[in-house]
């Protein structure tokens, strides 16, 4: 289970989510820039604890144009979690929104 998985997120987020609005939100975060924090803290004030979905190497190639992304999945998650209004990533190649990570998550926004 890698430090950025989905399954690791989801151990970490029951500890903490004791009574506290949870926000997932997600990106791909290839080049980190003010707009990114921007949105970031936007998110945050919306509730106590901020999951973010950084898209993967293989997600990113599908949507993005060639040569992307330009920084790797493990060092885009590093420096997403380094922010201040993120409290916990994950990396996944499938669509934020969908099911299991909904499932996994269970955000309040």
């Amino acid at each position: 289970m890698g430090k950025f998985s989905l399954a690791n997120t989801r151990i970490n987020l029951q500890k903490i989510r004791k009574s506290k609005k949870v926000i997932l939100t997600a990106g791909t975060f290839d080049i980190i820039h003010p707009g990114h924090v921007d949105y970031l803290e936007w998110c945050k004030r919306h509730g106590d604890v901020l999951v973010v979905c950084v898209a993967g190497d293989k997600r990113t190639r599908r949507r993005k144009k060639a040569g992307r992304p330009i920084v790797k999945q493990e060092w885009r998650a590093l420096m997403v979690s380094s922010l201040k209004p993120v409290d916990l990533v994950f990396i996944s190649n499938r669509r934020p929104f969908v099911e299991p990570i909904i499932h996994a998550i269970q955000p309040d926004v």
